[in-house]
């Protein structure tokens, strides 16, 4: 997108408060754009449907699992406790747990 259509910049001006950016952000990109100053957060979100684990990929510098967007909003339980973890020991428990509550609702 070009610079003069995003809106970041012009909030920045604006807005003295906190500033949370999120949309298709990887590691390197949030680190960039939080060093220069131009967001004080980063949120991901598609990133972390698809890795439950996020936080230690990003601190290990680990692999991303691919969002699968067909399985988005569908109502079921697949596409959102079923991606794999980076340890299958924490990945056993976290899905038990998420199946656990879905199904008691």
């Amino acid at each position: 997108m070009p610079a003069e259509q995003r809106l970041g910049p012009l909030l920045r001006q604006r807005f003295a408060g906190p500033l949370i950016l999120c949309g298709g952000f990887t590691r390197d990109s949030a680190e960039l754009a939080l060093s220069e100053g131009r967001a004080d957060l980063i949120a991901f979100g598609t990133l972390y449907i698809a890795n439950p684990d996020l936080v230690e990929r990003l601190q290990r510098h680990g692999p991303f699992n691919v969002p699968d967007r067909v399985t988005f909003y569908d109502g079921g339980d697949h596409g959102y406790v079923d991606y794999p973890f980076l340890s299958s020991h924490a990945a056993a428990q976290v899905q038990s747990t998420l199946l656990r509550a879905l199904h008691a609702q």
